[in-house]
């Protein structure tokens, strides 16, 4: 008897520590899923989906024109089901039911007999099929959810991921276990969560980022082998490539410049004597950090020459001629340069009215130099491909989805400011994080 009552026991008693900090990365991503699951209004069919929508339909034998059916009846299902909400919506409502219908139909109308919702010009399909990567990372999801819920299924995980990535990168810069835990939070709620969750590359290249800067800032902390976090970030950027392969050349590129100025300033430090225990020998790290990134870049740049992969020139042609619908222009760079005075003039003018992405941003770099430094530098790297995405495409109407990188700074900075405010009268203590080992990482609390 007393040996039931003893088993009864151990199966009621609460999990154990181990389980309870093995289960703690992954409540926030569960709960974000079930949000959205649940209440969330569900993801947008973009343009830009169906391209992507189509190809993985080809990927499963499906021919062409049977595809790019699929994918208009789906863009029309979708844009109905929103004019349908909104007239809900409306003080004086129609019938939702005679508006998604009415709007179903128009839809299908418009885009009958298309071989493509946007222009089937081969320069502007080169861009998209050189995208390989999301059409075949999609295939299996529709493949055995159909193409809507597919879409879903597979966006709604990867954000999912992107979620769950942010604990490890934290951890690894050296906070507790709080601090990564609201860094989840921040991403599910930033625009990175939101497009994160959208149909679209954003999500899957999020999370190569995600994963290139956890590699990074476990080599430039000298943690674990550096053949791992080499090949992590090997992986990142492989994935990214073939996801977009201008942002992944852009954040090679960046990262290697970050690991760079971050070794070129320990060194600094260690001339002067102003180096902590762990400054002085993740030296090494940081270079090899930056020569894998370097590499990387090198290896992307060659392989689009070598592949003739479409280039800043056609892209800059398809902005300028909507599409090429218009005819080539003969000065797209001077175009280029015009347009972003106009874009960040503009963009300026937004944040002055309303600052708090500012306020945010500076608040949170502030707690990154304060009390993770080995992640302040990558992290801003990875917002300033954001911005250099904008200034390639300086369309309004796209800033928000490119330059979505640019709040990642504030995810991973403002969980850390509790801590960077209460050491901010003991100076001395700052190093402190950066000299303590991964297997002691600092309490956030």
């Amino acid at each position: 008897m007393k040996a039931r009552s003893g088993f009864l026991l151990g199966r009621l008693a609460p999990p154990s520590l181990g389980a309870r900090r093995f289960a703690l990365p992954f409540v926030v991503p569960l709960v974000f899923v079930l949000l959205h699951l649940t209440v969330a209004t569900p993801p947008t069919v973009w343009r830009d989906t169906t391209r992507y929508a189509r190809a993985a339909e080809q990927h499963l034998g499906i021919d062409r024109a049977t595809a790019q059916h699929d994918v208009v009846a789906l863009l029309c299902a979708a844009q109905a089901d929103v004019a349908a909400r909104e007239a809900r919506l409306s003080p004086v409502p129609p019938d939702p039911g005679t508006v998604r219908g009415t709007q179903e139909q128009e839809c299908l109308q418009r885009y009958a007999g298309a071989r493509d919702i946007t222009t089937d010009d081969h320069r502007y399909q080169s861009i998209f099929a050189s995208r390989w990567g999301y059409p075949w990372l999609l295939a299996p999801f529709v493949g055995v959810f159909g193409l809507g819920a597919g879409l879903r299924a597979c966006a709604l995980l990867i954000a999912a991921a992107c979620v769950l990535l942010v604990y490890p990168v934290l951890r690894a810069a050296g906070a507790g276990r709080r601090a990564p835990v609201a860094g989840q939070v921040a991403l599910a709620a930033s625009p990175l969560g939101w497009w994160a969750v959208q149909p679209l590359t954003e999500g899957p290249v999020l999370a190569c980022v995600l994963g290139a800067l956890w590699g990074v800032v476990r080599l430039v902390r000298g943690q674990g082998a550096r053949a791992t976090s080499a090949a992590v970030i090997g992986l990142a950027l492989g994935g990214c490539f073939l996801l977009r392969y201008s942002s992944a050349l852009l954040l090679a590129g960046a990262l290697a410049v970050a690991a760079a100025a971050t070794a070129v300033r320990r060194r600094r430090r260690r001339a002067t004597g102003t180096a902590g225990t762990t400054e002085t020998t993740g030296t090494a790290g940081a270079w090899h950090a930056a020569a894998v990134t370097g590499a990387a870049a090198v290896a992307m740049a060659a392989a689009i020459a070598v592949l003739r992969l479409p280039t800043a020139e056609i892209t800059l042609q398809d902005t300028f001629t909507v599409h090429f619908r218009r005819p080539p222009v003969p000065d797209p760079w001077a175009r280029l340069w015009d347009l972003n005075v106009e874009l960040w003039r503009h963009w300026w003018g937004e944040q002055a009215a309303r600052p708090y992405f500012l306020a945010l941003t500076a608040l949170a770099s502030w707690a990154l130099l304060r009390r993770a430094p080995s992640l302040a530098v990558p992290a801003a790297a990875c917002a300033l491909v954001g911005v250099a995405q904008v200034a390639g495409h300086p369309l309004l109407s796209e800033a928000d989805r490119l330059g979505a990188l640019m709040w990642l700074p504030v995810v991973l900075g403002l969980p850390l400011l509790p801590a960077a405010w209460a050491a901010r009268a003991t100076p001395s203590q700052v190093p402190v994080q950066e000299q303590r080992s991964a297997s002691a990482p600092l309490s956030v609390r």
